[in-house]
């Protein structure tokens, strides 16, 4: 096994796992400080959202170092990565804009 694909894996993959799993975290403790804002709970299905495309994308990384012939599982796992980022924008989308327009 070639130890650049680990160091890969592991920035790449295992980072985007870290990084949405800390941005989860936040913003979970961050709604349950404050359950009536309707806002928090946006903010937590979004963080889900990007937390399940960071797990499907790093799924998708490591096929794509380590699996000699993976063409179906990428196809599959890219697949998860894209509904999901269409969830997210879609929840994003339908956020409202609460502040006063300018002007």
């Amino acid at each position: 096994m070639n130890d650049s694909r680990l160091i890969a894996f592991g920035i790449w993959g295992v980072g985007m796992i870290i990084l949405y799993g800390f941005i989860l975290a936040r913003r979970s403790v961050a709604w349950r400080r404050k359950r009536e804002d309707p806002r928090r709970r946006r903010d937590v299905i979004e963080a889900s959202g990007l937390f399940l495309v960071a797990l499907a994308s790093a799924a998708s990384v490591f096929s794509a170092l380590f699996a000699t012939d993976a063409t179906g599982v990428r196809v599959t796992l890219s697949a998860v990565a894209a509904g999901a980022l269409l969830a997210v924008g879609v929840v994003m989308a339908s956020e409202r804009d609460d502040a006063p327009p300018p002007g």
